[in-house]
């Protein structure tokens, strides 16, 4: 097996949150440390050709995406800055980036058999709705029903598939020096400084990791390294963060044949796995 670089994304703004749509596509979030403001970026995942660039809201910095669903993206906005609470519902189409539909009172649950499941707080309590994804309409009023509420929410829980996907777990130098035999993994790991834990998953005959390497003092070196276990021969490597003092995990994933890196905390690197 080979790995071959398609593109790199450099978006010059931090990378917040990186979602697939049905389509094929990147939705790629990212925002400006000084000023909290946030863009939104759409890439064909093959090509790094952009769908759109750069496009914000009305409300520069205090919203961010709910769900991305078929050809839609959900967002919300905060009920107060600097706070996790969400309000508001706004739906637009991926393809034009045209606002389908907002809903300024209800707040995003979950989605359910092609409906958006929203909530308001009342008086006497939570009041449940469905909504049309694509046009807004509210199609069933759950009333204050939350049992039924939960039942759809375990239901849509249970048809996600995250088949083609994988992310990466942790493994400790314990773990690895349990591992038989004489192999790369274990030469580069227990013999080289490493802060903490590496991070892995395999595909095919691939065997991926990231890890911290220590340079002096408290900052590490960040890197990612593939494994042909068939060869027991490194095919490929890359510096995910030249100098960090804190641990950057959840640096890359694959999606299908498609190895995501996230680098220097601005920049994608996809590579296809053949």
């Amino acid at each position: 097996m080979k790995i071959k670089k398609l593109y790199t994304y450099n978006s010059g703004q931090q990378i917040w949150r990186i979602l697939i749509t049905e389509g094929e596509q990147f939705i790629i979030e990212t925002r400006d440390p000084d000023t909290k403001d946030v863009f939104f970026n759409c890439i064909d995942i093959e090509t790094g050709k952009p769908v759109f660039k750069d496009f914000q809201h009305e409300e520069k910095s205090w919203i961010g995406i709910e769900a991305v669903y078929k050809d839609v993206i959900i967002f919300h906005k905060y009920a107060k800055h600097d706070l996790p609470g969400h309000k508001e519902i706004i739906c637009m189409d991926i393809a034009t980036q045209q606002i389908l539909w907002r809903e300024d009172k209800l707040t995003f649950m979950f989605i359910y058999n092609s409906q958006v499941i929203a909530s308001i707080d009342t008086f006497e309590g939570w009041h449940f709705y469905a909504l049309d994804y694509r046009s807004g309409e509210i199609v069933a009023d759950y009333g204050e029903n939350a049992a039924q509420i939960n039942q759809m929410r375990n239901l849509a829980e249970d048809e996600k598939d995250y088949s083609n996907y994988k992310f990466p777990d942790k493994m400790t130098k314990d773990i690895i020096r349990q591992i038989e035999g004489e192999t790369v993994i274990k030469d580069l790991i227990l013999n080289i400084d490493i802060f903490g834990e590496v991070e892995y998953t395999s595909t095919g005959d691939l065997f991926l990791m990231n890890y911290h390497q220590r340079e002096s003092g408290n900052i590490m070196r960040n890197k990612f390294a593939a494994v042909d276990l068939e060869k027991n021969k490194i095919i490929f490597e890359e510096i995910l963060n030249t100098e960090t003092s804190t641990f950057a995990p959840d640096c890359f994933f694959v999606y299908k044949n498609i190895l995501i890196l996230l680098k220097e905390k601005n920049q994608i690197i996809i590579c296809r796995i053949e």
